[in-house]
């Protein structure tokens, strides 16, 4: 019985934990936003793709998933005197 149990256990968790390669593709966006007049001018760039090999899908995309940044900043335009606020980063997910 035990021996039994053991096999299902090692069975089920090959099946759950199926490794293969995944691929995760990244997007630089870039937005500046004038917070007086709301204008707003965005940029995205070309996509990344990174390939992680022999991996579990969980595994893969929380390795993608730390690829993924975004960063604001607020400044004051020294001519205008307007608050310009500065959105950037990038956007990652794992693509089949």
């Amino acid at each position: 019985m035990k021996k039994t149990y053991l096999l299902l256990v090692g069975v089920a968790g090959a099946l759950f934990s199926c490794k293969k390669d995944y691929n995760c593709q990244c997007t630089y966006t870039y937005t500046a936003t004038n917070n007086a007049t709301g204008q707003t001018i965005s940029s995205t760039s070309g996509q990344t793709s990174i390939s992680t090999i022999n991996d579990t899908k969980d595994n893969a995309e929380d390795r993608c998933g730390e690829l993924s940044t975004t960063i604001t900043d607020t400044y004051v335009d020294s001519y205008t005197g307007q608050t310009i606020t500065y959105t950037y980063g990038n956007n990652c997910s794992i693509i089949d």
